[in-house]
């Protein structure tokens, strides 16, 4: 990423990790931190969340740091625990129960809706739709 955009900030936890990556790059900033508790820069565009063991709750805690902060992609493998997928966080859609299909929610939640088992077909069974406000929803 570093090679693509004007500035990264990589945070993470792990010192070793972090003295790794120093002088990789000069528009790299690591930062030894919490990403929940570190102060995100203004001007942050894009986020990359990458970690597979990430509860539903931290999920949540990092979309809304980061629309707090006017971030309006996140790069994550967090929410599905699988592959990676782009987060839109300027979605407004919301939650439709009636709607069958797959969806994943803002708050990390993920399912799929079948209100009425005669209309699924394997049209319904493609692709997610990004949603806010869940029956689960924390966000």
């Amino acid at each position: 990423m570093a090679a693509r955009v004007r500035r990264v900030y990589a945070v993470e936890r792990n010192p070793v990790l972090v003295e790794r990556l120093m002088g990789s790059f000069d528009n790299l900033v690591v930062v030894c931190a919490d990403a929940l508790t570190w102060t995100l820069p203004p001007g942050v565009t894009l986020a990359v969340l990458l970690m597979r063991h990430c509860t539903r709750d931290h999920f949540a805690a990092y979309v809304r740091r980061l629309k707090d902060a006017g971030c309006r992609r996140l790069v994550t493998n967090a929410r599905w625990k699988m592959g990676v997928e782009v987060v839109d966080l300027q979605c407004r859609q919301p939650y439709d129960p009636h709607r069958i299909g797959w969806y994943a929610c803002h708050c990390g939640m993920v399912g799929f809706n079948a209100p009425d088992m005669d209309r699924i077909t394997p049209d319904t069974l493609d692709g997610c739709i990004d949603v806010v406000g869940c029956p689960h929803c924390t966000v």
